[in-house]
């Protein structure tokens, strides 16, 4: 009796393990995946209509939950919805692309600590003294958003040297 006791708890203690292996496989798979879309965002081969689906997919893992936010953030997917921004004549692209930015800067902000308000940052950072005046006026909106719904982005956005980032880009600006 006391023996399958034993058996019947050992069991117990290694259905927990089961699930928490299985989670570990479907994130991981989850996070294969958005290499991959990561991957046909940056190709030329893509149609737009795969473009548009890519992002709604994009968005929808990160809304998933913060694990998954904070993969998105470390994949640096907005510099690459920036690109493809910058790169694409479709209006519709386009404002998806925008919104992607929006809803991870968003639920950044909602989850955020320092350290991912740097990661966050720097990459806005980057959309605000980029050449093109659409993705800089993206980039100089969230910032903004950032830096008035958490007081700890501006210490962050300060530690990354946004003064100095700026002060550089408008030195090599050329008026001329």
């Amino acid at each position: 009796m006391q023996a399958n006791s034993t058996n019947l708890r050992t069991q117990r203690e290694y259905i927990p393990t089961l699930r928490e292996s299985t989670v570990t496989r479907s994130n991981t798979s989850q996070n294969d995946q958005l290499k991959q879309m990561i991957l046909k965002l940056k190709s030329e081969q893509v149609s737009d209509q795969e473009l548009v689906d890519i992002l709604r997919r994009i968005s929808d893992f990160a809304l998933e939950s913060e694990e998954n936010l904070k993969y998105v953030l470390k994949q640096d997917v907005i510099s690459t919805v920036n690109l493809l921004y910058t790169t694409t004549q479709n209006k519709f692209i386009k404002s998806t692309c925008v919104n992607i930015i929006e809803v991870i800067q968003k639920l950044e902000v909602k989850e955020e600590e320092q350290e991912d308000c740097k990661e966050m940052g720097l990459s806005l950072l980057t959309m605000l003294l980029s050449s093109n005046v659409n993705s800089s006026n993206i980039g100089k909106k969230n910032l903004i958003v950032l830096m008035e719904s958490n007081a700890n982005s501006v210490s962050g956005l300060l530690s990354i040297g946004i003064l100095d980032q700026a002060a550089e880009a408008l030195n090599n600006f050329s008026i001329f």
